[in-house]
């Protein structure tokens, strides 16, 4: 996601390098782009919503993710 000077003493040598922050964010816009499209999906196809949501709750609670950072909570 960025890249890092390798040396000081040479700052057009670069490096990649992913900091905890870019990694973070990474993973919650990869959870979110997953669970949008089954999301999308169940409502189309008619299934539990709510049932849905409780699945979805626990593992974005497992991930450490706050709640007005869900899409579905958005939604409401």
């Amino acid at each position: 996601m960025a890249f890092k000077a390798t040396d000081e003493s040479k700052p057009l040598l670069l490096s990649k390098n992913l900091s905890v922050g870019s990694a973070c964010w990474l993973l919650m816009t990869a959870a979110d782009a997953f669970s949008a499209i089954a999301w999308r999906q169940a409502n189309y196809f008619g299934y539990d919503l709510e049932e849905f949501r409780q699945s979805l709750d626990t593992i974005y609670d497992g991930m450490g993710i706050r709640k007005e950072n869900r899409f579905w909570c958005a939604m409401n």
